[in-house]
């Protein structure tokens, strides 16, 4: 049987493109332009996640039979950052917090995958609950944004099918980045399930039995890198939300993430910029002002955004970001650079697409600092 199995995940959680790709280290300092973020105290940004058979480059490979692959429903991604908080209790490092002010965000994608047993009756239905959380701490922009520890854990369905056949099967993974002045230090573990567990359902990762937590090959490895000269993965919608990129232009980025063991060079082109239909219903709210926008009732200025891998042959799957611009509505809703809408592709383990997980917008909380 021909297999391949098919990876939930978010770019703000795991930037996966759909090849090893070109792995090197910073060579600059990077700069970020804070203008959007630099007043916000905490914010809560929440997206509906839906799954599309096409979308823009991303098109489902011509050889994926659609009657037997399961349907992703339900899927929600929730982001909550906040500036001036003390480093993470799980931080072992030799940085510092003092005089510097450190950033976290906390992130959290549900989806579920529902396999329908290749028929039209649904009472033989069996639902699989996908969940990534994560969370990042990193600097403010005087730091170049660097990050300073990130940790998340995945629990992702796997499927393995040939033209008339699938199998669904459900392994969890926690990883954690600890950074240093010089290197940073990867963990890699996976949950070892007790017999007659069934974790295909909503789990509480804050309660997971850490006793069952396995080692897995590179766990604990250090790797050499440059202070302020690359970012975590997890900060990604984060540091989108702070580059400059005209249209037409790009700019390149080293990424740090637990599916490589150096940083990977992506690269961030500004394709268009454009004003943006919001198609859902979106709720925005800070302090002295609170809307809920119907569906079509709001447009944004937007840049669209096209990442993918630098320097090598292969690029991968593109992801797509489109990038508030300025405010709106007679600038009710200012201009914070909120990502308004993102996709990415799901690929198999032989790199055929089946199409895309598409995140948009749906509701808004921002506080600022007095």
């Amino acid at each position: 049987m021909k297999k391949f199995l098919v990876l939930i995940l978010s770019l703000a959680l795991c930037i996966m493109f759909s090849l090893s790709g070109c792995s090197c280290v910073g060579e600059s300092i990077l700069e970020f332009n804070s203008t959007q973020v630099k007043d916000i105290k905490t914010e809560t940004l929440s997206y509906g996640v839906t799954f599309e058979k096409n979308y823009k480059e991303i098109k489902r490979a011509s050889n994926v039979n659609p009657d037997i692959l399961p349907d992703y429903n339900n899927g929600v991604y929730i982001t909550q950052y906040e500036t001036n908080v003390s480093f993470p209790d799980e931080y072992t490092g030799n940085l510092s917090p003092i005089g510097n002010v450190v950033n976290r965000i906390i992130a959290s994608l549900t989806v579920d995958v529902v396999d329908k047993k290749g028929t039209d009756d649904t009472s033989d239905d069996k639902t699989y609950k996908d969940q990534i959380v994560s969370e990042v701490y990193f600097y403010d922009s005087s730091l170049s944004y660097a990050p300073i520890f990130s940790k998340t854990t995945v629990k992702n369905t796997y499927i393995a099918n040939d033209e008339t056949r699938i199998q669904f099967d459900h392994m969890i993974y926690q990883y954690t980045t600890t950074y240093n002045k010089d290197n940073y230090v990867l963990t890699k573990k996976y949950y070892s399930e007790s017999e007659g567990e069934d974790i295909t359902g909503q789990i509480d990762f804050d309660k997971l039995d850490s006793s069952k937590l396995i080692s897995i090959r590179g766990n604990g490895r250090a790797y050499e890198y440059g202070f302020r000269q690359v970012l975590d993965n997890n900060q990604l919608f984060f540091a989108t939300r702070n580059i400059d990129v005209s249209k037409g232009n790009s700019m390149i980025l080293p990424v740090v993430s637990y599916m490589y063991t150096n940083p990977s060079k992506l690269q961030f082109t500004n394709s268009a910029n454009s004003i943006f239909n919001v198609e859902q219903s979106l709720t925005y709210t800070r302090p002295n002002y609170s809307k809920v926008y119907a569906e079509n009732a709001l447009t944004l200025p937007v840049k669209n955004i096209r990442i993918t891998l630098s320097d090598t042959d292969y690029i991968g799957m593109p992801k797509y970001l489109s990038v508030q611009n300025g405010s709106a509505d007679e600038e009710n809703i200012l201009s914070n650079g909120l990502v308004v809408e993102y996709a990415e592709a799901l690929i198999t383990a032989n790199y055929n697409c089946l199409g895309a997980l598409v995140y948009k917008l749906n509701n808004v909380s921002i506080t600022y600092s007095a």
